[in-house]
């Protein structure tokens, strides 16, 4: 344990020392990324999936944002595509210059499409939980990496993804 812990050190140690242009985080932002990991549904594990998220709202201090974040995770395979969407209210915060962490509820739902047949979950209780390090900043906009993890509440088993992703930032 003390192994992983001093490597995640190491690995963020830069994060502390890079210099920094101070992004602007002002009133609106906007935003776009895709990736790719894991899916979790109706009892099945597809690894492989694809991602993307796009998410929209503004500033509420200089080291916090607040927005709606629209998610999709696909995995195809033979015959059959599954899907998992998520609308969530989303909360970002940067612990440091360049590292944050968010998350937040939301709803979202899941599918298999089978052909022409679709048989989809209802709407339930979402929610997700990110970590990101923005490795270029200039101006109004920034790169980052993330990782995802989202999971929606549905009966009688939950469906859940685990994601990388590669997103941009207009601030």
């Amino acid at each position: 344990m003390l192994r992983k812990a001093t490597g995640a050190a190491l690995l963020l140690l830069p994060l502390t020392v890079l210099p920094a242009i101070a992004v602007d985080r002002k009133a609106f932002l906007i935003g776009f990324a895709v990736g790719g990991g894991t899916l979790d549904c109706f009892g099945c594990h597809s690894s492989g999936a694809g991602s993307v998220a796009v998410h929209l709202g503004g500033s509420i201090s200089k080291k916090a944002t607040l927005a709606a974040e629209f998610f999709q995770v696909i995995h195809a395979e033979s015959f059959e595509t599954r899907y998992s969407s998520q609308t969530t209210v989303f909360l970002q915060y940067w612990v440091l210059s360049r590292l944050w962490v968010g998350g937040g509820p939301g709803y979202g739902n899941s599918s298999i499409q089978f052909g022409n047949v679709t048989v989809s979950e209802p709407q339930a209780f979402a929610v997700a939980l990110q970590v990101g390090v923005e490795v270029w900043q200039r101006g109004r906009f920034a790169l980052d990496l993330r990782g995802r993890y989202g999971r929606i509440f549905t009966d009688p088993e939950a469906t859940s993804h685990i994601v990388a992703l590669a997103g941009f930032t207009w601030y």
